[in-house]
């Protein structure tokens, strides 16, 4: 595995994201970039970060372990401040919202079951976790949702 393995999956991620929202005619935030742990909330922002690593044993192979690593992608939109308006627009700002939510879910769904969702690893290294809702907090509010990655290691680590 080439040590720019968990930055290539999480470009892939980033990819997959903003393809979701483009397909669906979802506006896609300027600022798009992939970080090292959780972004900075800031309005109109996806980002995709590394949220932790672990080892999965591998059953019936003594001393065997797989890497993982889980990654968190974050999408933030501005939101109204409910001091200065109504419910109507409230309510249109969780139209969009909810609009982007399903267009990444459907998008990550296809992508994990055709195969193509990220270039290090099959269907069978990737599994698709929590999507949450985040806010609103501040004038903004998002969603969240973690894929889990087990790339595919094709080279012996350095030293082994």
């Amino acid at each position: 595995m080439a040590v720019d393995t968990l930055y290539t999956t999480a470009t892939d991620l980033l990819a997959a994201a903003v393809t979701a929202l483009a397909c669906e005619d979802r506006r896609v935030p300027d600022l798009t970039f992939v970080s090292w742990a959780p972004p900075v909330w800031d309005c109109e922002l996806l980002a995709v970060h590394l949220d932790g690593a672990s080892f999965d044993e591998v059953r019936g192979v003594r001393c065997a372990a797989v890497p993982s690593a889980r990654f968190g992608l974050t999408l933030l939109r501005c939101w109204p401040v409910i001091e200065q308006v109504d419910g109507d627009i409230i309510e249109a700002a969780a139209a969009h919202l909810l609009a982007d939510t399903w267009a990444l879910v459907r998008h990550f769904a296809a992508g994990w079951s055709n195969g193509t969702l990220v270039t290090t690893a099959s269907c069978d290294g990737v599994r698709l976790g929590q999507v949450s809702m985040l806010g609103p907090a501040g004038g903004l509010a998002g969603v969240s949702l973690t894929v889990t990655v087990a790339p595919q290691d094709t080279d012996p680590p350095c030293g082994s």
